[in-house]
């Protein structure tokens, strides 16, 4: 044999084990999609691409070993695979795929190539047993949502070649208690650090010039410096967060609805003369004494 076709096995659900033969070159889509009793796999050296979806679902796979021949793994390859602990794609490259990960709920250690250029979307949403995570210099983009509910997430470095924190990348990451952002970012996204609730500080960088709605919503900031070039804060941006006191720029022209209700330890705010718009229940609070 010396291929295997798409969703080949897909469903098999009383597969429990499998060899593929040296011949073997690439592992197809969905090909062993929902064999959820699948905890033992021997893959061959010599392989060199992991097809979209080809273990979906595969909740019972505790560990798998990629050889370094292989090059590429497709969207969503290991999604819900909620049993794998470990895994090393560190001769991936140029980037993760989209959901590659997502769901694998036990994952508590991976392995990133150094010369990755890219993260994609949602690629370990749910990887709540992940505690920490380099991202190194090669990388470029990190897609929305790529850490979204990884819960036990406790410190992450972001690289100097990031411009831009996407939309909902860090979305419920919980146990979150710093971050740096590099000087090199220019934008955080909406829900960015939605819901990181140990969140307690955190330094933006001057040339921020947006920060999206919900990008804070639900952390323990006490306090932030706003970057001196900052334009446009977004709806529910720190929506009861734990501030005491805000001075804005005064570069900053708009304030979101709603962008920092229910603050009642927020006594003291300060706006620039930029200032053109406040949206409604901007500061819908009670402890606000000096404007």
């Amino acid at each position: 044999v010396t291929s295997i076709g798409n969703s080949a096995f897909s469903g098999c659900s009383g597969l429990t084990s499998i060899t593929i033969d040296g011949r073997i070159t690439s592992i197809s889509d969905e090909v062993f999609y929902g064999c959820s009793s699948l905890s033992s796999i021997t893959i061959p050296n010599n392989l060199e691409s992991i097809g979209s979806s080809a273990f979906y679902g595969c909740n019972r796979l505790t560990s798998i070993d990629i050889p370094e021949s292989v090059t590429s793994i497709g969207n969503s390859a290991f999604r819900g695979c909620s049993s794998l602990t470990s895994v090393d794609i560190s001769h991936i490259t140029p980037s993760i795929a989209d959901e590659v990960f997502y769901g694998c709920s036990s994952l508590t250690s991976i392995e990133i190539p150094n010369n990755l250029q890219s993260i994609g979307n949602s690629a370990f949403y749910g990887c709540s047993s992940l505690d920490s995570i380099e991202i190194p210099e090669s990388v470029t983009s990190i897609g929305s949502s790529a850490f979204r509910g990884c819960s036990g997430l406790t410190s992450i470095t972001i690289n100097s070649r990031i411009t831009s924190i996407a939309n909902e990348v860090f979305y419920g990451c919980s146990s979150l208690t710093s971050i740096t952002i590099p000087d090199s970012v220019t934008s955080i996204g909406s829900s960015a650090f939605y819901d990181c609730s140990s969140l307690t500080s955190i330094t933006i960088p001057n040339d921020v010039t947006s920060i999206g709605g919900n990008a804070f919503r639900g952390t323990q900031l006490t306090s932030i410096k706003l970057p001196d070039n900052l334009q446009t804060i977004g709806t529910q941006a720190f929506y009861e967060a734990k501030l005491t006191r805000v001075d804005f720029p005064q570069s900053l022209k708009t304030i979101g609805t709603f962008a920092f209700y229910n603050m009642a330890s927020l006594t003291t705010v300060t706006f620039g003369d930029g200032l053109t718009s406040i949206g409604e229940g901007a500061f819908h609070t009670t402890g606000i004494t000096s404007i």
